[in-house]
């Protein structure tokens, strides 16, 4: 009995002892139990900031990589502004180069100008000359024309005198044929004796005939010697005249048939000197036998002088007319020489004329092109310093931004150091500390900050910047 009191008293005392450690378990579980609380929120705030130091950490590098990307597109756009400075620089001389191209083409211009003035004046003297030349070609031609139609006129005159003077001369000719044949059959006939008796005193008659034809004969001379000084006048009045190809071989035909003339005269000057012979073996009969015949033969000696010399008088006619001919033929042929050359002159000018238009159509042309490049270079050199004016101020605003840029990176990161050494300062000096609400409310504003920007986004304003730095 006493056992299982002991049992039962032992077993109380344990279950006492059982109760006092559930107590004092309980008692400790509910004092340690705001404690494990606190640090159950404390690792979670820790586990919190953590993951912000974390995400904090992968921003900073995200931010170190788009700093350098933005210090490569820094030194690409340094590069491009320096390429631009370059070109610029290339452009000003380029200016340079076409301000110095436009002042020698304005001199060039200035010296086309006179050129073109001095063109000018040349061709209105080339213009005046050439009226001048048609105007003596025109009296040159008037000339000509009328030198042509008194040469038709002489010629006609001289065509009809010659065919005057010819049928006189065949007239006389027949005459003289036929007288020759009545004398050869009249005074053949008569009888020596006639002959012989009126030998002496038909002499003597014979004799003043030949007296008288010496003196007919002066007078002839001197009315030949008038004659010519009228063909000489005919001369110098024919010296201007022209002629043709046409009327030439007209002329030489009649000198070819006055040359068959001059043949039928010497063959009738045989004959006469045929006659003579037998006259003067006539005259040497008594005069009995031809006194009748004597008279006659005188008759026809004169006729035959007068023939003789009209004829002679015709050769010079004819002579004096071909050297006028041929004097007119020659003056005729210098001024169609002539005239080639004046044509050729003319022709010159002309084409010196052409040529000085050409060249001031070509010359107005190769100014106007010059001008079109010179506004096309002064429109190329607006343009051109509009865009550099243009990068200048991207440049700027580049430039700008960038130090924007950096002055919000400064003040992000020191703003989170700030943000951030506080609590890390307290979990390390006091495990159990609070951690202040005040920054953790920073800190998650940071947090859903950053959670909304998202991790991999570049700041590329001032504003975004801002955001970053909250």
């Amino acid at each position: 009995m006493a056992e299982v009191v002991s049992l039962q008293l032992e077993e109380d005392q344990s279950g006492e002892e059982a109760m006092m450690q559930d107590f004092v378990r309980l008692h400790m579980m509910s004092m340690l139990q705001p404690f494990a609380e606190r640090v159950q929120v404390i690792q979670e705030h820790v586990k919190l900031l953590q993951d912000a130091q974390h995400q904090s950490l992968g921003q900073v590098k995200h931010l170190e990589g788009c700093s350098a990307a933005q210090s490569e597109e820094l030194q690409k756009l340094s590069e491009e502004v320096q390429r631009h400075k370059e070109q610029l620089e290339a452009q000003q001389l380029e200016l340079a180069t076409v301000k110095k191209e436009r002042n020698r083409l304005e001199g060039n211009h200035e010296i086309t100008k006179a050129s073109v003035a001095k063109a000018r004046e040349m061709a209105e003297e080339l213009a005046e000359l050439v009226e001048k030349l048609r105007e003596q070609q025109k009296g040159s031609m008037e000339k000509l024309e009328l030198c042509h139609t008194e040469w038709q006129e002489l010629d006609k005159r001289l065509v009809e005198r010659f065919d005057t003077r010819l049928d006189k001369q065949g007239r006389v000719c027949k005459e003289l044929n036929e007288k020759q044949l009545e004398l050869q059959k009249n005074h053949l006939s008569l009888s020596l004796e006639a002959l012989k008796e009126g030998l002496e005193t038909s002499s003597r008659g014979h004799q003043a005939a030949a007296h008288e034809l010496r003196e007919e004969l002066e007078g002839l001379k001197e009315e030949l010697l008038q004659r010519s000084k009228a063909w000489a006048d005919t001369n110098r009045e024919v010296h201007h005249l022209q002629t043709w190809a046409e009327e030439l071989r007209q002329l030489q035909q009649l000198t070819e048939k006055q040359d068959v003339a001059q043949a039928e005269l010497q063959a009738q000057q045989q004959r006469l000197a045929q006659l003579e012979q037998r006259l003067s073996d006539i005259l040497l009969r008594p005069d009995h036998e031809g006194s009748a015949l004597r008279d006659e033969l005188e008759l026809v000696q004169k006729q035959l002088q007068q023939f003789s010399a009209e004829v002679l008088k015709g050769k010079d006619q004819q002579k004096a007319h071909v050297d006028l001919l041929s004097s007119a033929s020659n003056r005729l042929h210098d001024l169609e020489g002539e005239l080639p050359r004046l044509h050729e002159q003319l022709n010159e000018c002309k084409g010196e004329v052409e040529d000085l238009a050409t060249w001031r159509t070509d010359s107005s042309q190769v100014l106007q092109g010059t001008q079109r490049s010179l506004s096309r270079a002064e429109a190329q050199l607006g343009e051109m310093q509009g865009r550099v004016k243009e990068l200048g101020t991207g440049y700027e605003e580049v430039r700008q931004e960038q130090g924007s840029t950096r002055e919000s990176l400064t003040k992000m990161s020191v703003e989170t150091s700030k943000g951030y050494e506080p609590n890390i300062g307290a979990l390390n000096s006091d495990g159990h500390g609070e951690v202040p609400v005040g920054a953790m409310q920073g800190t998650g504003q940071c947090q859903s900050v950053l959670l909304r920007q998202g991790p991999k986004r570049t700041p590329s304003s001032r504003t975004e910047a801002w955001k970053f730095a909250c």
